[in-house]
């Protein structure tokens, strides 16, 4: 687990012949970066494997970060430190994302920092609930990183006129066949880097063995199972198992219209048929 509210370094084991993959080939994303090269942002998250990826952008454009597990560490860090944009999760733990953006938006300076949200849900409820909190905009899960670095360079530096180009010169390739899983997605998302993937895919796989037990473990709970099921759609989108996404999305659906169970196992029943030969792959990558 990545220790909040101290700035983060990049990864020691980051892989090395990767660090310098953020290849430019346009001069407008290359002003992008410039702009972007230095700024501090305060990371929200509450997800390890979601952390992971996005300190791995962000320190690829030399990006100072420092991180905070929920919505209460959010408010000691802006407390304490100043910051250039806020990049913050929506359902955490302990404060979510609405209650901490709308604290910080009356702490002092609070009125004017950039609060940018992250979720995986596209739907016009969430988009107007971040923008009754305050939110500035959003960046939605999979996380698409020349998309990121143009909302990024939108709200810390002068808007971008030129169109979007991609950040990389080409797709890496893949060492990983896996069942179920957009492996080309996943690594150009994190620009190639196959060590931090290849970490990230195993901690997919721990989280896979034990959704089913822990979501059953919360069957009084369901606005528990809902945030449960989200985490698993992001995660999931985010390293490229689509299909699991998808199911996580129904299944966070129903968690929420809080139906019945019967509508709620039902999808439980679809995501398990799914997550079975998913895992079976993941499980071969230790001998890999």
């Amino acid at each position: 687990w990545l220790k909040p509210g101290q700035p983060l370094e990049r990864r020691a084991d980051s892989n090395r012949k990767n660090k310098d993959s953020l290849k430019i080939d346009a001069p407008d994303n290359t002003s992008i970066l410039n702009q972007l090269k230095g700024r501090k942002i305060l990371l929200v998250e509450d997800n390890d494997i979601n952390q992971e990826i996005v300190l791995e952008l962000l320190h690829q454009a030399e990006i100072k970060v420092t991180l905070a597990n929920n919505g209460q560490e959010a408010i000691d860090c802006f407390n304490t430190q100043s910051f250039d944009l806020i990049l913050m999760d929506i359902q955490m733990p302990i404060m979510n994302g609405y209650q901490a953006c709308e604290v910080i938006r009356n702490m002092p300076n609070g009125n004017v920092i950039p609060i940018i949200a992250m979720t995986a849900n596209v739907l016009s409820e969430q988009r107007i609930l971040a923008t009754k909190a305050g939110m500035n905009d959003h960046i939605y899960k999979p996380i698409i990183p020349n998309n990121m670095f143009h909302i990024l360079q939108k709200w810390m530096g002068t808007e971008d006129k030129g169109h979007a180009k991609k950040m990389i010169e080409n797709k890496p390739t893949t060492p990983f066949d896996l069942y179920g899983i957009d492996t080309s997605f996943g690594l150009d998302l994190l620009q190639g880097n196959t060590t931090l993937y290849h970490r990230l895919l195993l901690k997919l796989r721990d989280r896979l063995e034990t959704f089913t037990s822990e979501f059953y473990a919360l069957k009084d709970d369901t606005e528990a199972q809902e945030r449960h099921a989200h985490t698993l759609k992001g995660v999931a989108a985010n390293l490229g198992a689509k299909s699991i996404s998808e199911a996580a999305g129904v299944l966070e659906l129903a968690c929420k219209n809080n139906t019945g169970q019967k509508a709620i196992n039902d999808p439980l029943t679809q995501l398990e048929e799914l997550i079975i030969p998913v895992l079976q792959g993941l499980k071969k990558l230790d001998d890999a």
